[in-house]
C-alpha cells in the first residue's frame, strides 16, 4: 500500500505539471506535454507528434503514465495517399494528395479540430492547405499552384475528416515531401491529440523522367517567353498603327487648314481685286464728283491700313517711356523693362525738374543719403520682332531705337554729359540702343515727319503710353487725349558735352530738357 500511495503521489505531481483548459473552444488551444507515442493500424497509417517534455523535476513517472493514457485515448488514424501512385509531371495531367482521418473506436470519440497539409521546402515545412471545425466545409490554401481543393470535417461512419488538394496539370513544383497533421480533442478527458504522417510525391522518378521534367520546364519557360514576345510585338504593331492613324488624321487636318487658308487668301485677293477695279473705274471718270469719291476712298483705305488688325502695337522692336500704369499688355507681345539712373549736379545747386502732374513711372528724381542727385528714365522695350501688327502710321513723332528703325523712320541721338564726380550713373534691365557709361549717357532714337501732327493716327488705346515730341507739336492719336510733359537734367557745369545728332526728339541742350507726349483715352 505504501508503494501504491507513492505511485499515486508521483502521478498527481505529473498531472499538476500539465496545463488544462476548460471545455469547448479551449479544448482546441490546450497544450499537452508528454512523451512520443506511435500507433499503427492495418491499412491505415499514422504517427503521433513528439511533444516537449515538461520541465518539472520529480514527475517523470506521472508523465510516463499520462502519455500512456493519452496514446490509449488517441483513436484517430491518418491515411495519406497520392493519386495516381506514379506521377510523371510531363505525362500525368491530374495529381491529388489526400489525407483522411479515420476513427474505429466509437466508444471513445475524438472530435477533429483541424486537418492540415504541409510541404517541405528548402527553408522548412510550410502550410499549403487546411480545414478546421470552425468552417468544416471551407478549405484554405496558400499555394497558388493548387488548382482545386476539397475537404470537410463531418463524421461519416468511421471517417471523421478529409482534405485533398489537386494540380492540373502537374509540374515540377508539385513534386516534394508532404505531411498531414490532425488535431483532435475529447470532451471527457480534456485532452488535445495530434497525429502526423508523411508521404513523398515523385520520389520514384528515374533520371530519364527528371530529364523530361527539366525539358518540360524549359519548354514552359520558352512558351511563356514566346507568348510575352508575341504580346509585345502585337502591342508595338497596335501602337504603330495608332501613331500612323493619328499622323494621317493630323495630315488630313493640315490639308483642310491649308485649303481653308488658300480659300481665305483667294477671297481676300478677290476683294482687293474688286476694290482695285472700282478704283480703276473711278479713275476713268473725269468729273469732279468721281475724283472726290476716289480721294475719300483712298483716305479710307489708308486709315484702315493705319489702324491695323484690332489696333495691335506696330510690329518690330523699339522702346517707349514707361508710364505709371506700366508697360502695354498686348496679347502675344513681349515687353521687357529697364531703367537708366543718371547722376546729375550734386555740388552746386541742382536744377533737375519734371513736369508737375507728370505720369512717368516713379521715382523720376532721387537724392541718396550722400546728397547725390539722380534722374531716372524708365523704358518699356518691345523685343519681339515677329509678333503680328501693322506698320507705324505716317505722322510726326519719335520712338527709342531697339535693333533697327522701322521703315520711313530716320535715326538720331541725344547725349547727356552727366556729373562726373564719382561716376555714379547705372543701368538695369533691357534698354534702348545707345551707350551707357558711369558718367555719360547716349540714347538712339527713330523719328519721322512724313505726316501732319494734327491729323490723328491710330495706335492701341487700351492703356496710356508715351511718344517723344518732334517738330514742336505732339502728334494727335485717334480716341486719345494728349498732354505735353518735360524732364530737365542738370548736367555737367564745366565744358558741358551735351549733344544731339540726326533726327531726334525735341530737346534743349546744356542742362538737357527733353519733351514727351502722354496719351490716355478720352
Amino acid at each position: 500500500m505504501r508503494i501504491r500511495r507513492k505511485t499515486n503521489r508521483r502521478m498527481v505531481d505529473g498531472l499538476n505539471a500539465i496545463r488544462f483548459y476548460g471545455s469547448g473552444a479551449h479544448h482546441r488551444r490546450g497544450i499537452l506535454r508528454g512523451r512520443e507515442c506511435k500507433e499503427k493500424r492495418g491499412g491505415w497509417g499514422g504517427e503521433a507528434v513528439q511533444t516537449e517534455g515538461a520541465n518539472v523535476m520529480g514527475v517523470f513517472l506521472g508523465l510516463f503514465l499520462l502519455s500512456t493514457l493519452t496514446c490509449a485515448l488517441a483513436k484517430i488514424s491518418l491515411d495519406m495517399r497520392v493519386t495516381p501512385s506514379v506521377v510523371d509531371p510531363t505525362k500525368t495531367k491530374n495529381v491529388t494528395v489526400s489525407c483522411v482521418a479515420v476513427q474505429y473506436d466509437y466508444e471513445k470519440k475524438e472530435n477533429i479540430s483541424s486537418l492540415r497539409i504541409f510541404k517541405n521546402y528548402e527553408t522548412g515545412w510550410r502550410l499549403v492547405a487546411q480545414i478546421t471545425d470552425l468552417e468544416p466545409n471551407d478549405v484554405y490554401v496558400t499555394d497558388e499552384s493548387i488548382t482545386s481543393q476539397t475537404g470537410n470535417i463531418i463524421r461519416q461512419r468511421n471517417i471523421v475528416g478529409r482534405l485533398a488538394i489537386s494540380w492540373y496539370p502537374a509540374s515540377s513544383d508539385t513534386l516534394g515531401q508532404y505531411k498531414c497533421l490532425s488535431s483532435s480533442y475529447t470532451t471527457t478527458q480534456n485532452q488535445i491529440y495530434t497525429k502526423m504522417t508523411t508521404i513523398s510525391l515523385g520520389s520514384q522518378l528515374d533520371a530519364l523522367a527528371v530529364l523530361r521534367l527539366m525539358k518540360n520546364d524549359r519548354d514552359e519557360v520558352t512558351e511563356k517567353l514566346a507568348e510575352i514576345t508575341e504580346k509585345a510585338e502585337r502591342y508595338q504593331e497596335d501602337l504603330q498603327k495608332s501613331v500612323d492613324e493619328d499622323l494621317a488624321s493630323l495630315k488630313g487636318e493640315l490639308i483642310n487648314l491649308e485649303s481653308e487658308l488658300n480659300e481665305t487668301l483667294i477671297n481676300q485677293d478677290n476683294q482687293f481685286g474688286q476694290l482695285k477695279e472700282e478704283i480703276v473705274r473711278i479713275l476713268e471718270k473725269s468729273n469732279q464728283e468721281n475724283v472726290a469719291k476716289l480721294e475719300e476712298l483712298d483716305k479710307r483705305m489708308q486709315k484702315s491700313l493705319d489702324r491695323g488688325f484690332l489696333l495691335l502695337w506696330p510690329r518690330g522692336t523699339y522702346a517707349l517711356p514707361k508710364p505709371t500704369t506700366g508697360c502695354p499688355s498686348s496679347a502675344g507681345v513681349a515687353w521687357e523693362k529697364g531703367w537708366r539712373k543718371q547722376h546729375t549736379e550734386s555740388v552746386d545747386r541742382n536744377k533737375d525738374q519734371v513736369s508737375e502732374g507728370n505720369h512717368l513711372a516713379a521715382p523720376v528724381r532721387l537724392i541718396d543719403p550722400n546728397q547725390n542727385n539722380y534722374v531716372y528714365q524708365r523704358f518699356c522695350v518691345k523685343t519681339d520682332s515677329v509678333s503680328p501688327g501693322p506698320t507705324w502710321p505716317t505722322g510726326t513723332y519719335c520712338i527709342s531705337k531697339r535693333g533697327q528703325c522701322p521703315a520711313f523712320f530716320k535715326e538720331g541721338s541725344i547725349k547727356w554729359d552727366e556729373h562726373t564726380s564719382g561716376g555714379l550713373s547705372a543701368s538695369h534691365g533691357v534698354l534702348p540702343d545707345g551707350q551707357y557709361s558711369m558718367s555719360n549717357t547716349t540714347i538712339v532714337y527713330c523719328c519721322r515727319d512724313d505726316g501732319p501732327a494734327d491729323e490723328p493716327i491710330y495706335l492701341p488705346r487700351a492703356q496710356p503710353f508715351y511718344l517723344y515730341r518732334h517738330g514742336g507739336q505732339c502728334q494727335q492719336v485717334d480716341g486719345m487725349s494728349v498732354s505735353e510733359e518735360t524732364i530737365r537734367f542738370d548736367t555737367q557745369k564745366i565744358n558741358n558735352g551735351d549733344a544731339a545728332t540726326g533726327k531726334h526728339p525735341d530737346v534743349l541742350l546744356n542742362n538737357v530738357v527733353i519733351y514727351l507726349c502722354y496719351y490716355e483715352q478720352e
